[in-house]
């Protein structure tokens, strides 16, 4: 998999496994990663004021978003 791929929102939401809105969330507020710094997604506007969005960035943004203990999705379920 080609870490450095430009994707559209939709491609990147399927690879990561969340929902566009979540994508659109990362890019629009950014996320806290392993370390504790602020991150956000990197953008390319193209033809007809589209975005792509750099996979490894999308997969960085899942990981660290799933792994953070303030994340609703890393809470078991009782």
């Amino acid at each position: 998999m080609n870490l450095n791929a430009w994707v559209s929102r939709a491609e990147a939401a399927f690879i990561a496994g969340v929902s566009a809105g979540t994508v659109g969330k990362w890019r629009a507020r950014g996320w806290v990663d392993q370390a504790g710094l602020r991150r956000s997604l990197q953008v390319r506007q193209v033809a007809g004021g589209r975005m792509r969005y750099r996979l490894g960035d999308v997969l960085e943004a899942e990981r660290d978003t799933f792994l953070s203990r303030k994340g609703h999705r890393s809470q078991s379920v009782a």
